[in-house]
């Protein structure tokens, strides 16, 4: 099995032969690697999706990202300060933290920009979801065979931030 992710790296490097791409999971614009679909969408709406800017809904916070994911992820901060400790933070309890403006304002914003990372997704990772969806679920001793074998010798030397965990 090693030997099909070796020849799907030499395909994917005949194609983008500019990038330093190791596999269907890496970024082809910056190179980082993700482990999921989830883990991809949330790069692309962190790192690349400029077209729409989502704002913080909390007053006097500053916080402006182009993704979904992450501004869900500040919103928990802000709402697990004014939380009680023994309950659930969730976002869909927003509405009942900010003003009815700023939440409508928000949850436009987040929907257009996860619109926008779904479009723009194939750009930075042109490949078959459907087929790749579980890939790492039935691949994984394969998988770190490759990034032990050719990933870490040959493409980390060029890639100093280049983070395998994410």
């Amino acid at each position: 099995m090693t030997d099909i992710l070796f020849k799907g790296f030499m395909n994917i490097h005949d194609c983008f032969p500019e990038y330093v791409v190791c596999s269907d999971f890496q970024c082809i614009e910056c190179g980082r690697y993700y482990r999921s679909v989830k883990g991809m969408k949330y790069h692309i709406g962190v790192c690349h999706q400029n077209v729409i800017t989502i704002n913080c809904p909390f007053e006097n916070c500053d916080f402006k990202t182009g993704g979904g994911y992450q501004a869900n992820d500040h919103i928990r901060t802000h709402m697990k300060k004014n939380a009680d400790e023994k309950h659930l933070v969730s976002v869909d309890d927003l509405s009942s933290y900010v003003s009815a403006q700023n939440y409508a304002n928000f949850n436009s914003s987040c929907e257009r920009g996860n619109q926008v990372v779904e479009k723009i997704f194939k750009h930075f990772f042109p490949i078959c979801i459907s087929h790749s969806y579980d890939f790492q679920d039935y691949f994984k001793e394969d998988l770190s065979e490759f990034h032990r074998s050719y990933l870490k010798p040959y493409v980390f030397n060029y890639l100093p931030s280049l983070s395998m965990d994410e």
